[in-house]
């Protein structure tokens, strides 16, 4: 954790450009309410990231549909109407 001061006012956009996280790939910092400077992620990363939630949650999905099949299947053979 990096902080700067005890508020965002702690440093301008200028020292901030100028402050280079080690294996970050971004370039861009923010100054959060409490002085703490974080690095701003790419927009690759936060799509990456999106669409790997996206394919995740559309697998479980799938997932999911199949065992609901399954007991659907399963409580007819075993309690006929």
């Amino acid at each position: 954790q990096l902080f700067f001061g005890s508020n965002d006012s702690g440093l301008s956009a200028q020292q901030r450009s100028q402050i280079v996280f080690a294996d970050f790939p971004g370039d861009e910092t923010i100054q959060l309410a409490d002085g703490e400077v974080v690095p701003v992620p790419e927009p690759a990363a936060i799509a990456a990231t999106l669409g790997l939630a996206a394919l995740i949650g559309w697998r479980e999905r799938r997932r999911i549909i199949s065992i609901s099949k399954k007991m659907q299947r399963l409580s007819k053979a075993v309690l006929p109407d």
